[in-house]
């Protein structure tokens, strides 16, 4: 079953704790691509963690996470946990600063945090 989202009814927004617009920004374009909303909805991608990562996989599943928690139209979704896991493992985005969505979606799907 196709998880195509209405474009007129789903939108959903994610809780902003600090400067986190710039996740919240690529999470919602990522969201928006189906193939990669239905591979990560499915649990497909649990066949295809990178075990050499030292992510381990974690980062797929708290994105995975966030994905149902914007299928089903949750309120107040919160990215704390993907944001210190993604910090964790690239050792960026660890502050509160400004940063850049870009920059954000290379670390994601660039450096094989998957």
């Amino acid at each position: 079953k196709s998880t195509e989202p209405d474009l007129t009814k789903d939108l959903i927004g994610i809780t902003n704790s600090g400067n986190t617009c710039y996740i919240s920004t690529a999470l919602q374009c990522l969201y928006r691509i189906e193939d990669l909303r239905e591979f990560l909805l499915s649990g497909e991608y649990k066949k295809h963690l990178n075990k050499t990562s030292p992510a381990d996989g974690e980062i797929a599943e708290l994105t995975a996470e966030i994905f149902q928690k914007m299928k089903n139209l949750e309120k107040d979704i919160s990215i704390d946990d993907l944001k210190d896991a993604v910090a964790e493992f690239s050792g960026m985005f660890e502050d509160d600063e400004q940063e850049d969505a870009e920059e954000f979606l290379l670390t994601l799907i660039g450096k094989k945090a998957f």
